[in-house]
């Protein structure tokens, strides 16, 4: 969490979010809880949104031109 954040991919209002899904990370790797539906779609939708915008969406913007000298 805290590398991806000094890294920009996750800013400071998503933090608490990422989070989420973190402990939840966490926690299915101890123990095998059941996970509600809506708990499963949140955690879908948050992690579809983290990987379009460190891999998508810079992909979308062209890079400024060289200075020229």
């Amino acid at each position: 969490m805290n590398e991806l954040q000094a890294k920009g991919y996750i800013t400071a209002g998503l933090k608490d979010v990422v989070d989420r899904i973190r402990q939840r990370g966490n926690t299915a790797n101890h123990e095998l809880p059941s996970s509600t539906e809506e708990d499963s779609r949140l955690t879908i939708t948050i992690t579809e949104h983290l990987l379009e915008g460190v891999y998508e969406l810079p992909s979308l913007v062209t890079p400024p031109a060289a200075p020229t000298p």
